[in-house]
């Protein structure tokens, strides 16, 4: 058994649908560090909401955490355990099975649930956390990742934060080493396959504010709703 079919098999037991019929709309959004994906969040967001509507579309990023302690009843002191680029070490994961799991695992799973019945909701974009295989199986949902050349990444952040250059690249390399082998020990998928996705998008050559219109108008393709741009 595959840790994402047990995944979707503890979501089932949990009581979360796993109908593939859903016409909710989502967006999931992988990104290298410093490629800007909080910022491109947050433009989408707000044209995405240009319309007034009853549900409006959230970003889910730094916040994810909170929901996922909010919806498991979860205590404080594993907030840290729970950030993505956390990700503890498994040495001993092979040898485990799954009546036995090791604590990680439990909280990839609690975190999969939650990142689920966000797509199921929809109106939703969900940034991390494997969120393109997590959602595997979710109509409506667009996938995408975001990249840029590295040297770009690191003057983004620099200039973000302030920080001497050699901080922030051994920081960023560090970084999108984790966030891969959080996608890769979890749910066995590459972050380097572009199949994953819907889309591709360098950043640096397409600029925030243009990449933002760009997924809004895939999805807006993609569902068959009117643009809202």
């Amino acid at each position: 058994m595959t840790l994402p079919t047990h995944i979707q098999g503890y979501v089932r037991a949990e009581g979360h649908s796993e109908e593939a019929t859903s016409n909710q709309r989502f967006i999931t959004i992988s990104r290298e560090y410093g490629s800007g994906g909080y910022a491109i969040g947050e433009l989408m967001l707000q044209l995405l909401n240009r319309t007034t509507t009853p549900h409006p579309w959230k970003l889910y990023d730094r916040n994810l955490v909170d929901k996922i302690i909010a919806d498991h009843g979860l205590s404080e002191e594993l907030r840290s355990t729970l950030e993505e680029h956390q990700l503890s070490k498994l040495n001993d994961w092979v040898a485990s099975v799954f009546e036995h799991k090791p604590p990680q695992v439990v909280l990839v799973e609690k975190t999969a649930v939650t990142v689920r019945s966000l797509a199921l909701r929809g109106q939703a974009i969900i940034m991390g956390r494997g969120g393109m295989v997590a959602t595997k199986g979710i109509k409506g949902g667009l996938h995408i990742h975001l990249v840029a050349p590295l040297e770009d990444r690191v003057n983004y952040t620099c200039r973000m934060t302030g920080e001497d250059r050699e901080t922030v690249a051994k920081r960023t390399e560090r970084m999108d080493h984790e966030r891969a082998e959080y996608v890769r020990a979890y749910y066995g998928a590459d972050l380097q396959d572009a199949t994953l996705f819907h889309a591709v998008l360098n950043t640096s050559r397409l600029g925030y504010a243009r990449t933002a219109r760009t997924i809004v108008r895939l999805l807006d393709d993609l569902t068959g709703h009117g643009s809202c741009l």
